[in-house]
């Protein structure tokens, strides 16, 4: 995604579209490496990594999906940050 953040038009959601495959495999061969390094923290960093990919997906589907949340769900996680309200 890089070439295309410096883009000097503005880009949308459907230009970088096509580039999440791509993402997709570059992570998952990243974190296969990871995991099966001998190295004792990284299979630990790959773990963490999917753990933290899981809780995000689990975070953002309602949003995402438009399933209602209790708004106290809403004022703890999604407006955690000033900015996001």
């Amino acid at each position: 995604w890089l070439p295309l953040s410096i883009s000097p038009l503005s880009m949308l959601f459907y230009h970088y579209a096509p580039e999440v495959p791509y993402l997709c495999i570059l992570l998952a061969r990243v974190l296969d490496r990871l995991y099966d390094s001998k190295a004792l923290w990284r299979p630990r960093w790959a773990i963490g990594i999917l753990a933290a990919s899981f809780l995000w997906f689990v975070v953002f589907y309602p949003h995402l999906t438009g399933i209602a949340v209790p708004k106290g769900w809403a004022e703890a996680v999604y407006f955690a940050l000033p900015g996001w309200k």
